[in-house]
C-alpha cells in the first residue's frame, strides 16, 4: 500500500471518528459534563481566585487583602466592595463560589 493510499484512509476514518463523536455529543447534550470546582472565598488562596474566570492574580491579592481587612466574607455580595469587583463579574464568579453562611 503507497504512502498516499494509507494517508486517505487514515484521514477518512479520522473524519468518521469525529462525525461519530459530533453525533453522539448531540443526541446526548447533557451526558458531557465539565466538572467545575467551587472556591470558598473565606478559604482560597491567591492561586485558586486567580484561576477564576475573569480574576487575575493583582484581583486576587486584592480579594485576599480586603478579606483579611474585614475579618472574612460574611456574604458573596460583599466581593462587589473589592476594587475590581462589579456585580456582573460577581454573577459570572457565582457559579464557582461557595455560598458563605447566611446565602
Amino acid at each position: 500500500m503507497d504512502h498516499g493510499k494509507r494517508d486517505r484512509i487514515i484521514l477518512i476514518f479520522l473524519v468518521g471518528l469525529f462525525a461519530f463523536g459530533l453525533a453522539l455529543r448531540l443526541a446526548h447534550p447533557d451526558s458531557i459534563q465539565i466538572k467545575r470546582f467551587r472556591v470558598d472565598l473565606n478559604q482560597a488562596s491567591t492561586a485558586e481566585l486567580d484561576a477564576l474566570p475573569g480574576i487575575g492574580p493583582r484581583l486576587a491579592r486584592r480579594i485576599i487583602a480586603f478579606r483579611d481587612s474585614i475579618g472574612g466574607f460574611e456574604s458573596l455580595e460583599q466581593m462587589v466592595l473589592v476594587r475590581g469587583i462589579s456585580k456582573r463579574t460577581l454573577e459570572k464568579l457565582r457559579p464557582f463560589l461557595r455560598p458563605i453562611k447566611g446565602d
